[in-house]
């Protein structure tokens, strides 16, 4: 998994951590087991997880607890739960077009992260703020796009975030991994995604 220092009062917001937990699906006992291991969440009298999705959870937390769900379960987990993620967090605007689905990403991804509880978009000015990393789409083609993702969570997190986002356009959308640039597993500063449709 790639990992880079971020600050330490970056925080993720509990809807999100949430739409990630019920996207390991059969996985989400172990997944929420260790997510209250790393401190995200709290233990009901029987033993659930009960997270709050109006609260800030610790970035750093929830990324050392993706990492452990990506060892110990596979990296294709981790992808489903991407997939989850971008099937019951809202984007900030619905877009039919793939690529202005794939560019509200990055809004998506702002809008569900604040710094010391302050959000890093501001809904009024249409502003971000705060370095963590981007959501990037460029046109290579009519029907082929190229999705960059620069932040510290699993490439395949993103692979599937990207992956629902788009096929909510096109159906038939498969996105793969640009295996002409290193990507940030294998020490690259960002991964890469082919988008075709």
């Amino acid at each position: 998994m790639y990992s880079r220092p971020i600050d330490p009062g970056l925080q993720v917001s509990g809807a999100s951590v949430s739409a990630i937990l019920k996207g390991f699906g059969g996985f989400s006992l172990l997944a929420s087991r260790v997510l209250y291991d790393v401190g995200v969440g709290e233990l009901d009298d029987a033993g659930i997880i009960q997270l709050d999705e109006t609260v800030w959870y610790p970035a750093s937390s929830f990324l050392r607890a993706c990492a452990r769900i990506e060892r110990e379960l596979g990296a294709s987990v981790v992808y489903q739960a991407g997939q989850a993620l971008a099937q019951y967090v809202p984007l900030p605007e619905r877009r039919d077009d793939i690529e202005g689905a794939l560019r509200s990403i990055d809004v998506g991804y702002y809008l569900n992260h604040a710094m010391h509880g302050e959000p890093l978009f501001d809904v009024a000015t249409g502003k971000m703020r705060g370095a963590i990393g981007h959501y990037a789409v460029a046109r290579v083609s009519g029907r082929q796009l190229v999705a960059t993702c620069d932040n510290p969570y699993p490439c395949d997190l993103a692979r599937g975030i990207i992956e629902a986002t788009a096929r909510r356009s096109q159906p038939t959308t498969t996105v793969v991994h640009d295996t002409k640039v290193r990507c940030r597993k294998r020490g690259g500063d960002a991964c890469h995604f082919i988008v075709q449709w």
